[in-house]
């Protein structure tokens, strides 16, 4: 049988993007009322954990050319919750394509012709001059298996109005199948020491398991300072993370961070669902300013007595009277100064749709967040050649109310 699938999707795929099959029957497809079909599973587990039921059923006749194509991308970006609900997030699907005529008075079917098991994360693909539909999220990745494209030198902060506590922040990193994870940490101070720290987690020994995918390694100052005492100082001047696997580094998957301080201002740490359904964490260290905002309805309400024996008028009567008094709360920061490898990153905390406020050593699953909705629209981004320095003012709305009212 001349049945044939032309395009795969990428064997880690972004949901939010085209995830695309085409098939191709060369022999049948002049038939009359030929229909392409595919039936579609989805799920968690290891690719051996494939159910037996299908969890959709598409047909589509064959477009111009004789194709049938069919877009998976809204079945599996449904099936995604919030990442701060579950960062770990990631789908195998499988599709089996057929396809179905009239021959005299009865259908008929081939036999199915089946793809290999994809999976796909809760992130979107970027349209650039090399965005291919079938372009997996590990070559959109410039620091592969790092899941993010922040800058890859970029600064932390010491905040003295706090006490001289550091910001908080996590990497989020792939995990490997069948080989040793770790992520090698690299103090330096200003006299010359250094120290050493290794963080290793476990992996899994299924092909595919989609079980804990991502590992979020310790990557701000009090997070690392929770996990060793006094890891990083005030006399540090600079840490990297490098990403290992089976001990070996990964050539360009590395991360450093350029220890400052910061006096006057009580730096806030924003973070928020980057490209690829992770959380990057950005720290804005310049003036901040919150602001406060009532709305209300008002009536009149009947003055007086009126079903005593005598109108009377109490003296705290009112002509107007509240109701239904909600509340608008907003946060304006400031960056420092940026060079434009920031640009990239900041386009991505521009478009995310989900973005909290963090408080002390909060990451993934703590409750020392507000939820965030980000009120600046349009930036014009600065380049070194026509500012000498570039730094960005950035506007969010608080994501609830002073008061729960519901």
């Amino acid at each position: 049988m001349a049945y044939t699938i032309t395009q795969l999707p990428a064997a880690l795929s972004f949901a939010e993007s085209p995830i695309v099959f085409s098939v191709l029957d060369t022999v049948n497809a002049n038939n009359d009322q030929y229909q392409y079909t595919m039936k579609l599973k989805y799920w968690t587990g290891s690719y051996a954990q494939e159910p037996a039921a299908f969890n959709y059923v598409m047909q589509k006749y064959p477009n111009a050319v004789g194709v049938g194509m069919f877009d998976v991308s809204k079945i599996i970006s449904s099936l995604f919750v919030s990442a701060q609900q579950n960062p770990n997030q990631l789908y195998n699907y499988k599709a089996y394509f057929n396809y179905i005529y009239l021959s005299g008075s009865t259908y008929t079917t081939g036999s199915n012709v089946t793809s290999s098991v994809n999976q796909a994360i809760d992130g979107y693909q970027i349209w650039n001059n090399d965005a291919y539909v079938e372009q997996g999220a590990d070559e959109q990745a410039p620091y592969w298996p790092i899941m993010s494209s922040m800058p890859q030198t970029q600064s932390v902060y010491w905040c003295h109005v706090c006490g001289d506590t550091g910001n908080s922040g996590q990497l989020p990193v792939m995990r490997f199948y069948e080989l040793a994870n770790s992520a090698s940490i690299t103090a330096s101070d200003a006299g010359g020491a250094t120290r050493h720290l290794l963080v290793s987690w476990s992996y899994t020994n299924v092909t595919g398991s989609t079980t804990a995918s991502v590992y979020q390694v310790p990557a701000g100052i009090v997070t690392l300072n929770n996990i060793t005492s006094s890891f990083i100082t005030t006399n540090t001047t600079h840490y990297t993370i490098n990403i290992l696997k089976n001990g070996a580094p990964i050539t360009g998957s590395s991360i450093r961070y350029e220890v400052d301080s910061e006096c006057k201002y009580r730096p806030v740490t924003i973070k928020f669902k980057n490209q690829f359904g992770q959380f990057d964490f950005i720290t804005f260290p310049k003036a901040k300013y919150e602001d406060f905002e009532v709305s209300e309805n008002t009536f009149q309400p009947q003055l007086g007595t009126w079903e005593a024996a005598n109108l009377e008028i109490a003296q705290y009567s009112t002509l107007r009277k509240r109701y239904y008094i909600d509340t608008v709360e907003s946060l304006t920061v400031n960056t420092d100064w940026l060079p434009e490898s920031y640009n990239e990153w900041i386009k991505q905390l521009l478009v995310s749709d989900e973005v909290y406020q963090v408080f002390g050593t909060a990451g993934i699953g703590d409750p020392d967040i507000v939820p965030l909705v980000i009120k600046t629209k349009n930036i014009r981004f600065k380049t070194i050649v026509n500012d000498k320095l570039i730094n960005y003012t950035f506007e969010f709305l608080i994501g609830r109310s002073y008061k729960l009212i519901l």
